[in-house]
C-alpha cells in the first residue's frame, strides 16, 4: 500500500474518532501478507493485543465483501469476497451490512447460498482420488508438464526421489538443463525434468534427448486448475513467513501474469508426441511436505517432515479475497 493511501486512512480514522469521542484500536493491514483479509493474522495480533478471549456463539463479522452477484438494485457485483472468507476462517457468522443494518430479507443479503466462494480450500485436506505413481528400476526420463506452483517439485521429491532432478529455477538455462540431464543419463541415471514444459516445441527437445541416449520417456501432466494454483502461489509466501530458514521456500512468488501466461498457452501433452505414457495427475494434496531432494547436482539440503497444525490450518483456510 502507498503511503500517501497510508496516511490518507489514518487522516479519516482520526476524524471519526475525534467525532466519536471513543477510545479506537485501529489495525491498518498495508502489505500483502498474513495481515491482509481474509487471512487471520491481524485477528490474531487483535486477540493478544486487547487480552480477548471471543466467544463465536455470540459475536459476529459484518462486511461488504460478500462475493454477491449484481442483481435489480445492485447494480455491481461485489468487489470481492474477502470479508465473507474472513468469517469463515476466523469462525463467526457473518452478516451484510444490508441484513445487520436495514434488515433485509432478501436471499441475496442474507442467504450464504447467494455468496460465491469460488474455490474451497477447505476440501485439500480430503482428497477425492488415491494417487499411485510407481518409479521404473530401469533407467528412464520422466517430464513433468504444470503450472509454476502447481506443486511439481514436491511431487518430484514425494514420487522419485530416487531420480536426479532437472530445474530451470536452480540451473537458470535451457541449455545448462541439457548439458546438466545428458551428463545424468550418460552416467546411467533416471531423470526428473522439473519445469513447466507447456508446449509440444518444448517437450520435443526432452524426448528427443531421451532417445538420443536410448532410454524411454513418460511425461506426467499436473492437471491442477488455476484457482487451486492461485491459493498455492499464497499458500507458499505465507509458509515462507512461518519457516524462514527453510532453503526451499527462499524462491519469490509466481507474479500473477505468469500464471495467467501459463494456463493461456499451455498444450496438455500427448503419446503422439513420443512419450511412452502420458498420466494425467488431479491435485492430490501430499500428505507431507519433502524439502530438499536430490537436484541435478546431487546436492541435498534439509528434509522437513509433515505438515504442522498451524501449516495445515494456513493450507487450508481461505487466502485470497
Amino acid at each position: 500500500m502507498r503511503a500517501s493511501v497510508v496516511y490518507t486512512s489514518q487522516t479519516k480514522i482520526q476524524a471519526i474518532a475525534a467525532q466519536l469521542n471513543l477510545p479506537l484500536r485501529v489495525f491498518l493491514m498495508s502489505a500483502d501478507d498474513h495481515m491482509r483479509k481474509p487471512r487471520t493474522g491481524a485477528w490474531k495480533l487483535l486477540l493478544d493485543h486487547c487480552s480477548l478471549n471471543v466467544d463465536a456463539a455470540t459475536s459476529f463479522y459484518c462486511g461488504d465483501a460478500a462475493g454477491r452477484p449484481k442483481a435489480p438494485g445492485k447494480p455491481k457485483k461485489d468487489f470481492s469476497c474477502a470479508d465473507y472468507k474472513f468469517a469463515l476462517n476466523v469462525g463467526v457468522p457473518f452478516h451484510t451490512p444490508e441484513r445487520l443494518f436495514l434488515q433485509s430479507t432478501l436471499s441475496l443479503h442474507c442467504k450464504e447460498s447467494s455468496f460465491d466462494l469460488g474455490f474451497d480450500p477447505r476440501t485439500l485436506l480430503h482428497p477425492v482420488t488415491t494417487l499411485i505413481v510407481t518409479p521404473h528400476d530401469a533407467q528412464e526420463m520422466v517430464v513433468l508438464v504444470g503450472s509454476p506452483a502447481s506443486g511439481k517439485s514436491s511431487f518430484c521429491k514425494a514420487y522419485f526421489p530416487g531420480y536426479a532432478r532437472i530445474n530451470q529455477d536452480t540451473l537458470k538455462t535451457a541449455a545448462k538443463c541439457k548439458a546438466a540431464a545428458q551428463d545424468l543419463l550418460s552416467s546411467g541415471r533416471s531423470i526428473v525434468v522439473d519445469n513447466t514444459n507447456r508446449d509440444v516445441k518444448t517437450r520435443a527437445e526432452w524426448v528427443a534427448l531421451a532417445r538420443t541416449n536410448n532410454v524411454p520417456v513418460r511425461a506426467f501432466y499436473l492437471d491442477v486448475t488455476k484457482p487451486v494454483v492461485f491459493h498455492l502461489n499464497e499458500f507458499r509466501m505465507l509458509l515462507k513467513e512461518r519457516h524462514p530458514d527453510d532453503p526451499d521456500l527462499a524462491k519469490p512468488n509466481v507474479p500473477d501474469m505468469v500464471i495467467h501466461g501459463f494456463f493461456k498457452n499451455v498444450q496438455v501433452p500427448t503419446v503422439q508426441e513420443g512419450f511412452g505414457s502420458v498420466e494425467v495427475v488431479p491435485f492430490v494434496p501430499l500428505p507431507y511436505l519433502v524439502q530438499g531432494n536430490t537436484t541435478a547436482d546431487d546436492s541435498t539440503g534439509p528434509t522437513r517432515g509433515a505438515l504442522d497444525d498451524q501449516d495445515k490450518v494456513l493450507l487450508t483456510s481461505f487466502l485470497l479475497g
